[in-house]
């Protein structure tokens, strides 16, 4: 990530540089005085705007538009800068979150069943049931002299006949 930021910087530093030699290169080609007109508000009502006129080298007015650009570029690209910096303060304080959540859950005690947030009170029955068919199957085969309980089943028991 590092790598891409430091190439795009290298990018834009070289952009810029490249700009700033053709304007230089136009500007000294063209030398040559130029009338310039503003319009601006006046407070005569009979005619509001009124045009200011000047005339300078074409070299300051290309400048000035230029300035004026990065300026405004500028200006519009800071909404966008300021919400991913919100965005991304947001975020972090989420992760935070999470990780101080997750170093809780890992630091119960073994002896303390697991939170269930996630279950629902319907399948946690279901799972008792079938448990409790696993263990009777069991018992019964051990009192007919069958067989050993299945152990691949884990700690709640033996697998039933229907799971097989």
């Amino acid at each position: 990530m590092k790598r891409l930021r430091s190439l795009g910087i290298i990018v834009a530093v070289l952009l810029f540089i490249a700009i700033g030699a053709v304007l230089t290169l136009f500007l000294v080609k063209n030398d040559q005085w130029v009338s310039v007109r503003f319009p601006v508000a006046s407070l005569d009502f009979a005619n509001p705007l009124e045009t200011v006129e000047f005339e300078s080298p074409l070299a300051v007015v290309m400048l000035g538009a230029f300035a004026a650009g990065v300026v405004l570029t500028t200006l519009l690209l800071v909404p966008g800068w300021l919400r991913r910096l919100l965005e991304h303060g947001r975020e972090q304080r989420f992760i935070n979150a999470l990780e101080g959540e997750l170093t809780d859950l890992r630091n119960l005690p073994m002896d303390s069943p697991a939170p269930f947030e996630d279950v629902d009170d319907e399948s946690i029955a279901e799972d008792d049931d079938e448990d409790k068919d696993a263990r009777d199957d069991d018992e019964a085969l051990l009192l007919l002299g069958l067989g050993e309980p299945d152990k691949s089943a884990g700690a709640s028991g033996s697998r039933s006949r229907r799971d097989a």
